[in-house]
């Protein structure tokens, strides 16, 4: 209190409680959506136009990381039945997880095809990778290899794609970068 006449103070202060707001927030919501998923609301979604506009979200991020984002969409406008905002949260969750595997720079490659009745969308990093014993444990609720998170967010990526009828795999090697 005595420091609240401050304006730098302040002004720090507020900067700091609402980024540990919105981190509490975020933690809160991942626990609920991995403890009781929300019932699918399927329309026509055009995945690739969720995945742009999550890149466009995410570019100044990866300006700043020096990373390098390529984005090819091959699936000719192809919509398919789904929850967008449930696809929004497993294209958002993938690429942020790319962003952070790459701090120091690397290359972003995101792709969407039609491949006979599947609609595929591939997000392929150059960042760390991950070793081999971590590439099935990566999918456990509350694994994780990170000094911050829950190690929610593959869990629910993966219960996500199943409830919409989808597969999805991992590669990754250490040192080269991680395909999901």
């Amino acid at each position: 209190p005595e420091r609240y006449k401050d304006p730098k103070f302040r002004e720090r202060f507020f900067r700091i409680v609402q980024y540990e707001i919105d981190r509490i927030d975020a933690i809160v919501r991942d626990l609920s959506d991995f403890a009781k998923p929300a019932p699918l609301q399927l329309q026509p979604t055009s995945v690739s136009s969720l995945v742009q506009d999550t890149l466009t979200l995410l570019s100044n991020h990866c300006l700043q990381q020096g990373i390098e984002v390529h984005a090819d969409f091959q699936e000719n406008g192809l919509t398919i039945q789904a929850d967008p905002q449930q696809l929004k949260q497993i294209i958002l969750n993938l690429l942020l997880n790319s962003i952070e595997a790459m701090a120091k720079g690397g290359r972003l490659d995101v792709t969407t095809r039609q491949e006979k009745s599947k609609l595929i969308l591939r997000v392929a990093d150059t960042g760390c990778g991950m070793p081999p014993d971590h590439l099935q444990e990566i999918w456990d609720p509350f694994f994780t290899t990170k000094e911050r998170g829950m190690g929610l967010g593959m869990a629910i990526v993966k219960g996500i794609v199943e409830r919409h009828g989808g597969d999805i795999h991992l590669s990754s090697l250490p040192g080269k970068g991680t395909t999901i």
